[in-house]
């Protein structure tokens, strides 16, 4: 059975993930207070590796309380499906090859004005590499962004291996 790479610290949880909590103050609990903790969360990240490596990397983003922490998808039968199952395994270059129709769906977990070129994992980090339609409705040049959103990653978790893990 294929699981997804545990580091050393795992805190010995089945289907952990990582993320990045950044605490603010001032926390309110009003309509906007869903949205205040979301803005508050980075991730998800397949490693505390991962994790740690993108905080020290973009630190200048983030305050000085922001730590990493080990979440739990124990709870979450589709997040044990997608860490547990065996799936493809991105190439060499960290490249998840997705069929035509693939890429159509994962498009849709963003603005319509974008197509997908390819996706792929550096790092433990997703990116997509993708070219954004301009006002005139032409495609510019490629460009690559990381993906933080929870549902495109457990959408490509549940395809791929996203660790390089035997």
């Amino acid at each position: 059975m294929n699981r997804i790479k545990i580091s050393e610290n795992h805190e010995s949880t089945r289907a952990p993930f990582w993320i990045i909590i950044d605490p603010k103050q001032n926390f309110k609990t009003d309509e906007d207070g869903a949205y205040n903790v979301a803005g508050m969360i980075t991730g998800v990240f397949f490693s505390r590796e991962s994790a740690t490596y993108f905080l020290k990397a973009t630190r200048y983003n983030f305050s000085r309380n922001a730590v990493v922490y080990c979440a739990s998808g124990v709870y979450s039968q589709e997040w044990i499906d997608a860490v547990e199952n065996k799936k493809r395994k991105p190439d060499s270059n960290g490249t998840l090859h997705l069929t035509d129709s693939e890429l159509r769906e994962f498009e849709k977990f963003f603005p319509n004005n974008y197509k997908t070129e390819r996706v792929c994992i550096k790092n433990g980090m997703i990116a997509s590499i993708f070219r954004r339609k301009d006002v005139a409705g032409n495609y510019q040049e490629s460009e690559g962004a990381c993906i933080f959103d929870f549902k495109p990653i457990v959408w490509l978790a549940e395809r791929f291996d996203l660790t390089g893990g035997e």
